[in-house]
C-alpha cells in the first residue's frame, strides 16, 4: 500500500493551524469481527480479497506502536 503524509493534508488545509498525533489501538482481540463486519458488504468487499491486506496492515500499526508480536493495531488520528 501507498503511505499516505495525512499530516502534511491537514496542515495543508488548515493553513498550518491544525497538528495530528498518531494513536494506535490494539485490535487483537476484535479483529475477526472486524473482517466479518467487512465481509457483510459482499456486494463491495469479499473476505479474501481483504483478509490478508488488512491483517498486514494491521501488524504493520502494531509494529509502529511497538506492541509485541502477534498484536494487531489501527492508527487513529487525533487533531490538536
Amino acid at each position: 500500500y501507498d503511505e499516505v503524509d495525512v499530516s502534511t493534508i491537514v496542515e495543508t488545509l488548515s493553513g498550518g493551524t491544525l497538528k495530528l498525533e498518531a494513536e494506535f489501538q490494539n485490535i487483537t482481540k476484535t479483529f475477526e469481527t472486524k473482517i466479518q463486519s467487512i465481509a457483510a458488504h459482499r456486494s463491495q468487499f469479499a473476505r479474501a480479497e481483504n483478509e490478508e491486506r488488512l491483517r498486514d496492515y494491521a501488524q504493520q500499526m502494531a509494529k509502529l506502536a511497538n506492541m509485541p508480536e502477534g498484536e494487531l493495531a489501527e492508527r487513529l488520528w487525533r487533531v490538536c
